[in-house]
């Protein structure tokens, strides 16, 4: 196992387009992921104010141009073993999308750091 591994989350508004969707309680949820999601959410509405701002566009679907950029959470070794070994190893496998508190996030693993 490594020391740690990267995920870098995004908010996205719709979810069909980026893959599977996993609804998640937040007992499910990496505890300092909570914490990601909240800075996605500010990233998100940032992002859009300034899009709004300088071309004068509501966005409407979502493009590489029209996501923020991504939240960083590095996952310690110690929390990784507390963690659901389930969304762990959907992770690996592919980028997630998680739904929690009605909103949805993009979750991708960057290679292992360390």
């Amino acid at each position: 196992m490594p020391e740690k591994l990267r995920l870098k989350i995004w908010r996205i508004e719709n979810e069909e387009e980026f893959g599977e969707l996993l609804n998640l309680e937040s007992s499910q949820i990496i505890s300092s992921m909570l914490e990601k999601t909240l800075e996605a959410d500010r990233k998100m509405e940032e992002h859009k104010m300034k899009i709004r701002e300088n071309y004068g566009l509501e966005i409407t679907e979502e493009y590489v141009w029209t996501l923020p950029e991504p939240v960083i959470l590095d996952i310690s070794r110690e929390e990784l073993e507390k963690t659901n070994q389930n969304l762990l190893e959907k992770l690996i496998e592919k980028p997630l999308i998680i739904k929690y508190n009605n909103k949805a996030y993009k979750i991708v693993l960057e290679y292992p750091c360390g």
